[in-house]
């Protein structure tokens, strides 16, 4: 899981003076709470925040010449490959030719100059992708990702503020506990902030 600011900055987003006086618990709260929260975020965005190597496989059909890769941006394309039975033997070979295929690094469009069947998951791209490339970059306000930090401690806030509320789930860490669960929605205000960076639900 992923996560995506820093005990610092939430420390600062939200106010030393607004922390909870004598609670302890605190910080050992918000570090069962960042990771999680992070994931919701990427899962609603649909792409990684912090940079990483991808594995992602496509659908493909013999009409169809652009992909979407879904983290973008991309820094790099380490392979791509084919397999027309979408099984990827040990052993055997189906690399695409660097000047077969070609990569929009910015919007991550893939197009490939090859034949290709219609297969379940039969193309295969291994790259190197994602918005920032850690999470001080992403805390930096001059960052066109940086409302996605701001969200990021929105969302944890919420998430801290109802942590005994009645009849949600529980998560534990010592002497932690938070509510998660039922209550574990984004809020409309973070889903708001975080549309514009969305992933296009494309293949």
């Amino acid at each position: 899981m992923a996560s995506l600011i820093t005990w610092d900055f939430y420390r600062t987003w939200v106010g030393t003076a607004d922390l909870p006086s004598g609670a302890s618990d605190v910080q050992e709260t918000f570090d069962l709470l960042n990771p999680q929260v992070g994931s919701m975020i990427e899962n609603y965005l649909g792409r990684r925040v912090i940079q990483g190597t991808v594995t992602e496989q496509k659908r493909t059909q013999p009409d169809r010449e652009i992909y979407h890769l879904r983290n973008f941006p991309v820094q790099s394309v380490t392979s791509v490959e084919y397999d027309p039975e979408a099984r990827f033997e040990s052993g055997s070979d189906y690399t695409v030719a660097t000047d077969a295929y070609a990569v929009d690094l910015t919007t991550g469009r893939l197009w490939l100059d090859i034949m290709v069947d219609r297969t379940p998951f039969g193309l295969r791209v291994v790259y190197e992708g994602g918005m920032v490339a850690d999470v001080a970059t992403l805390e930096t306000p001059s960052n066109e990702y940086h409302p996605i930090a701001v969200a990021a401690a929105q969302q944890i806030n919420h998430l801290y503020d109802r942590r005994d509320y009645q009849g949600a789930e529980s998560v534990s860490m010592g002497r932690a506990n938070a509510s998660y669960g039922g209550e574990a929605q984004l809020l409309e205000v973070v889903q708001q902030t975080l549309a514009p960076f969305r992933a296009a639900r494309a293949g």
